[in-house]
């Protein structure tokens, strides 16, 4: 299996639990591995046989700057979901950190999902 990563794609959103994160944007920081058959676009050189890194994007950019989530935990989760409703996509590793909210270090998700 083959691997398509965007790394650093950084979006701001109103999550938490604190208050003050209900109130103000904070930045969200994301890295993406997603696996998948590279082959046919390897091929082909076209971009119909391969996963548009921009549809990518706007899915996670949706998510981060939409609903507010109370955990890190949640906005990965719902990434990782939309992101499999692509039939190419066959797993999905997202690193998701809040660069802003403790001055002591940055906290941040690890989740990995595979298609069932």
């Amino acid at each position: 299996m083959d691997i398509i990563f965007i790394e650093n794609l950084t979006f701001w959103g109103r999550h938490g639990l604190l208050p003050h994160e209900k109130l103000q944007k904070q930045p969200f920081v994301i890295d993406i591995e997603l696996r998948l058959d590279l082959t046919p676009s390897g091929v082909s050189d076209k971009l119909k046989d391969t996963l548009d890194y921009g549809e990518v994007k706007i899915i996670i950019q949706n998510i981060i700057e939409g609903k507010r989530a109370n955990l890190i935990e949640y906005l990965g989760e719902r990434i990782c979901t939309e992101l499999l409703k692509n039939p190419l996509i066959q797993s999905v590793k997202i690193t998701l950190r809040k660069t802003r909210i403790w001055p002591e270090g940055v906290p941040g998700v690890i989740i990995e999902r595979a298609r069932a």
